[in-house]
């Protein structure tokens, strides 16, 4: 298996900037936190487009944190399709 971590640095390094959060935790790959969450990786690249998760796509790789995905997970009302349904 190849090393992995230069690819990650540079990630990281391109993450830096405007609204760069994301250096601030390890970055994983949509599709490695799909298969931590039971999310599909299609579903979690949608939430990144519409704002609803945080994270980015850096050349063809979109990529998250695990921090991210997990506030997604806990969050009930930000995973409901009807918003009236867990108001607060």
């Amino acid at each position: 298996m190849p090393d992995c971590a230069p690819h990650r640095a540079y990630l990281e390094w391109r993450l830096r900037g405007p609204g760069g959060r994301l250096a601030e935790d390890e970055l994983i790959s949509l599709s490695e936190a799909a298969a931590e969450f039971g999310f599909s990786a299609g579903h979690l690249r949608y939430l990144v487009s519409q704002g609803r998760l945080e994270g980015r796509k850096i050349g063809r790789n979109w990529v998250t944190t695990r921090r991210a995905v997990a506030e997604y997970a806990r969050d009930r009302f930000q995973r409901s399709k009807d918003p009236r349904k867990h108001q607060r």
